[in-house]
């Protein structure tokens, strides 16, 4: 068992079963299973889960995999070397072999056309070219993007106030005042996962 999720939409309780590459949805609390359950497959065995509604996540050493609960279609699909889940409580971070030293398909052949050669008379390989000394990058998914919230922005953006008309006495002393506008209120979530909770918007 990887991971086992229970999720929440309009209060009724909904289970997330990942097991081997293999997941099961399921309903609770209705009574015709035909229609309330499924099973849908990862490409590849997850290490570890993480959920994100309407998402569901999956890391492996390589690669990231990402699917909609609703139904497991595939969303999207990345591989990425040495991949490290490092937390998902507030935001995803996670660490991968920086960009810029992915092994191309020219370093492999090089790779294995040095292989080949006799080692005793071969110069010594520089330690850059080691897999495990290749340096991280971190990156961080915000929960919020990922799932659709929009932090309510303090700025307010002016808009031009009308002309004022010609020939008026004080249309030369005064300065048109801009109207003000403010930003419309972050829309909250229907469903929740207890297992990685996506953060809410704070009211006042």
């Amino acid at each position: 068992l990887v991971a086992a999720i229970d999720l929440y939409e309009d209060e009724e309780p909904e289970l997330l079963l990942c097991y081997n590459n293999t997941c099961h949805f399921q309903k609770l609390a209705v009574t015709s299973p035909s229609s309330t359950e499924f099973d849908f497959h990862w490409n590849s065995i997850p290490s570890r889960i993480v959920c994100a509604f309407p998402y569901i996540l999956a890391f492996t050493s390589d690669s990231m995999e990402i699917r909609l609960i609703i139904n497991g279609n595939l969303v999207q699909h990345t591989t990425m070397p040495r991949l490290t889940l490092i937390c998902s409580k507030n935001d995803i971070f996670f660490a991968t072999t920086a960009p810029e030293f992915f092994q191309t398909r020219a370093e492999r052949l090089h790779v294995d056309h040095r292989i080949d050669r006799d080692p005793s008379i071969s110069p010594p390989s520089s330690p850059h070219l080691s897999p495990e000394s290749r340096p991280f990058r971190l990156y961080r998914i915000s929960l919020t993007a990922l799932s659709g919230l929009i932090a309510p922005c303090d700025r307010r953006c002016p808009t031009p106030s009308p002309e004022p008309s010609v020939g008026t006495p004080d249309s030369a002393a005064e300065k048109p005042k801009p109207y003000l506008l403010t930003a419309e209120p972050a829309r909250g979530l229907s469903r929740s996962c207890s297992s990685s909770p996506t953060p809410q918007p704070s009211t006042n």
